[in-house]
């Protein structure tokens, strides 16, 4: 008779036990989404000009992401920290996990990255000032430019680990690329087309 019951509960604790299991449990990891692309699945974009560190699973296509840079100016008096900054936010629309963070046509953004931008920006000119005059706090700085902000610990914001990025580009390349995203090459372009053709 022991034997019967210990065999019974054995089998009750099994089934609630995959109850659980299967309740409470995802077997199927979310895939990710492209949600500023209208949805479409990360692909693998090997031929990226920036943003590479997403090359193997990635939302944007290298057309779509030099059109988007060239159209951002410099801030006047960034330091190459600074800019690294911005161009780490800029490639959010790369990332095969925006679907946690842009939502509804809106970026929400780590506070820990709005600070360390913040700091980092603290000398760039905007709107005629530093920006560390106008803006005293990471949060300030990205609500004024309409991002939403969430501590990284909700794991529903963009943030960017600079050890994902394994460009490793020299200060020639990292100028190279600077000078890209913002249309000089273009006018270089149009320039030698115009003398040799």
């Amino acid at each position: 008779m022991a034997m019967t019951v210990n065999k019974s509960l054995t089998l009750l604790i099994g089934v609630y036990t995959l109850f659980i299991t299967v309740k409470y449990c995802s077997c199927e990891e979310e895939k990710p989404y492209c949600t500023f692309f209208n949805n479409r699945a990360p692909t693998e974009q090997p031929n990226l000009s920036n943003c590479t560190w997403y090359k193997d699973q990635c939302c944007c296509r290298n057309p779509e992401l030099i059109s988007i840079f060239k159209k951002v100016k410099p801030l006047k008096g960034a330091t190459k920290e600074c800019q690294q900054y911005l161009n780490y936010l800029m490639c959010y629309i790369c990332a095969p996990n925006q679907h946690l963070f842009y939502n509804q046509q809106r970026l929400t953004v780590c506070e820990e990255f709005c600070n360390g931008m913040r700091n980092s920006c603290s000398d760039a000119i905007l709107k005629g000032s530093k920006i560390g005059i106008l803006y005293t706090t990471g949060r300030d700085f990205c609500e004024s430019r309409r991002f939403e902000v969430k501590p990284v610990s909700t794991g529903k914001c963009f943030t960017y680990d600079q050890l994902e990025d394994d460009t490793k580009a020299s200060d020639a390349e990292a100028r190279f690329l600077w000078d890209l995203r913002f249309g000089v090459i273009t006018v270089l372009f149009a320039h030698v087309a115009k003398t040799f053709f």
